[in-house]
C-alpha cells in the first residue's frame, strides 16, 4: 500500500496511565462542617492549628488535592494546567521530605508525581523532556517499587515509547522488549498490559525498522492473545487482523493472505458494528486501496465495484 502503517486499535497503544495512589477523594460535600470553619485552617474539634499540624496535616491534604486537580485538567486533556498542577503538587511534597536540602528525592509521593509530570510533557509534545524525566522517574521506581511493580512496569513502557517518539529505535526495543518479559512474568501473556507492549513492538519493527517479519510477528502474538481475552469480533481484535493485513500486504509477496485478513476484518467490523461506523469504513478504506494496488489480484475489480458502491466516502 502507498503508506504502511498500522492503525491503533480503539485501546490506543500510546503510553500507558496509572491511578496514583496518593490522590484521595474528596471529602463527603455533605458531611457537617468543622467547629474551626472560617479560620482559615480546617482543624478537627479541640486541635489548635499549631505550625506543626498544619505541615503535618493540613499541607500534604492540599497537595493531594494538587495532584487531584491535576489529574482531573488530565481527564479533561487540559494538559498545561494538569503540568501546573502537578508541579506545585511535587514541588511541596519535596519540600516536606526535605528533597531539596537533603536530595532525598525517592519519596513515594514525589516519584509517582514526577511521572505524572513526565506524561503530561509527553501529551505537549515535549518529548525530550519528558524522556529525560522517564528515564530517572524508572530508575528511582526501580530502587523505590522494584522491577516488576505495576508503576514500575508502566513507566518502562512508556520510555519505550519516548524513545520511539525521539527516533532512538534500538534503546526503544531494548526497554520494550524488557517490559514484555517482566509483564508476561507478573500478568500473564493474555494481559492487557502485555498485548499493549506487543502492539507497541509491532509498530516499533514496523516503522522504525522496516522490518515486516517481525513486525508481523509481534502483532500477531497480540492477535492471539486478544481472541482469548476479547474474543474474536472484539473491535480491538478486528484492528489488530486489520493491521496485520496492512503490513502483509506492504512488506510480503502474500496477497492472497493479505486479502483474506482485510476481509475478515471487514466482515467481522459490519457484523459488530454495522456499514456505517467508522471503523468499518476505515476498513473499507485500506481495503479499497489494496484492491486498487493489486488489479491483477483474482476477482479483484469485482469486489472493488462492490465496495466502491457500499462504501462511497471510503477511501
Amino acid at each position: 500500500m502507498g503508506q504502511c502503517q498500522s492503525t491503533p486499535p480503539s485501546g490506543n497503544e500510546r503510553p500507558e496511565t496509572l491511578e496514583i495512589k496518593i490522590i484521595e477523594e474528596s471529602s463527603n460535600p455533605n458531611a457537617p462542617s468543622s467547629p474551626n470553619d472560617g479560620d482559615g485552617v480546617d482543624c478537627p474539634s479541640g486541635i489548635n492549628p499549631t505550625p506543626e499540624f498544619i505541615s503535618i496535616v493540613i499541607f500534604p491534604q492540599v497537595l493531594k488535592n494538587y495532584a487531584h486537580l491535576g489529574e482531573a485538567a488530565n481527564a479533561k486533556m487540559d494538559y498545561s494546567s494538569a503540568l501546573h498542577y502537578f508541579y506545585l503538587a511535587r514541588d511541596g511534597f519535596e519540600e516536606i521530605h526535605g528533597v531539596k536540602s537533603h536530595g532525598g528525592d525517592n519519596s513515594i509521593e514525589v516519584v509517582e508525581l514526577e511521572f505524572l509530570i513526565a506524561s503530561a510533557k509527553d501529551e505537549l509534545g515535549r518529548c525530550d523532556e519528558a524522556l529525560t524525566l522517564y528515564r530517572e522517574v524508572l530508575k528511582k521506581q526501580e530502587k523505590v517499587f522494584g522491577l516488576e511493580d505495576e508503576r514500575t512496569l508502566t513507566t518502562l513502557n512508556n520510555t519505550g515509547w519516548s524513545l520511539y517518539e525521539n527516533k532512538l529505535y534500538e534503546e526503544s526495543k531494548e526497554h520494550y522488549e524488557k517490559c514484555l518479559e517482566r509483564k508476561i512474568n507478573v500478568f500473564g501473556e493474555n494481559h492487557a498490559k502485555s498485548i499493549t507492549t506487543m502492539n507497541s513492538l509491532g509498530d516499533l519493527y514496523l516503522d522504525g525498522f522496516k522490518d515486516y517479519p517481525l513486525a508481523i510477528k509481534y502483532k500477531v502474538m497480540a492477535l492471539e492473545a486478544r481472541k482469548k481475552v476479547l474474543g474474536e469480533k472484539h473491535p480491538d481484535t478486528l484492528s489488530t487482523i486489520m493491521n496485520i493485513a496492512i503490513i502483509t500486504s506492504c512488506g510480503t509477496s502474500d496477497m492472497k493472505k493479505a486479502r483474506e485478513l482485510f476481509k475478515r476484518a471487514l466482515v467481522g467490523y459490519e457484523g459488530q458494528l454495522g456499514k456505517a461506523h467508522r471503523m468499518t469504513k476505515d476498513c473499507a478504506g485500506n481495503y479499497k486501496v489494496f484492491l486498487r494496488e493489486h488489479p491483477k489480484e483474482k476477482g479483484a475489480a469485482k469486489e472493488l465495484k462492490k465496495l466502491e458502491r457500499e462504501y462511497p466516502d471510503a477511501s
